[in-house]
């Protein structure tokens, strides 16, 4: 499986908890990292904006996402878009920092789209599928904070 732990940090993860002061930390550590990576998975027949996914950021904090997802219609019909935007959040208000992407996009029908916006304190990942036919969408989502 892609996302085991490797032989060695194994190894390693074994002798840090062998001194039990120190195994707290490693736990929380290793639980936040984990937690910056959120997968997903969707199915929506609509060539409208869908909301696939929300995250509900902190005031006074910087969050930087970044998102890798593939659309599929059919055999002939599918995209792929990876992308990555900073947002604040202050006031209890999210705003993007300058949301023009240059990250990757291929796609087989230009109707096929995918963006982040914010409402209020949260960020929403939304996409859109080429045609109201059934569009599978599959990714996942790294998320990077500051807060204070």
């Amino acid at each position: 499986m892609p996302n085991d732990i490797s032989l060695a940090a194994r190894q390693r993860f074994r002798q840090q908890l062998q001194n039990v002061e120190y195994a707290d930390e490693i736990i929380d550590s290793l639980n936040e990292y984990l937690n910056r990576f959120i997968p997903f998975s969707a199915n929506f027949s609509s060539s409208n904006w869908s909301t696939i996914y929300e995250y509900e950021t902190n005031n006074d904090s910087t969050t930087m996402v970044t998102y890798s997802i593939i659309g599929k219609e059919s055999n002939l019909v599918q995209a792929g878009f990876k992308r990555t935007a900073i947002f604040y959040t202050e006031n209890n208000t999210t705003q993007g920092i300058n949301l023009l992407h240059s990250d990757y996009t291929n796609k087989t029908q230009n109707q096929f789209d995918v963006r982040m916006i914010s409402n209020s304190n949260k960020i929403i990942l939304q996409v859109k599928g080429a045609s109201n036919n059934l569009t599978k969408w599959n990714g996942s989502i790294q998320i990077e904070k500051l807060n204070g």
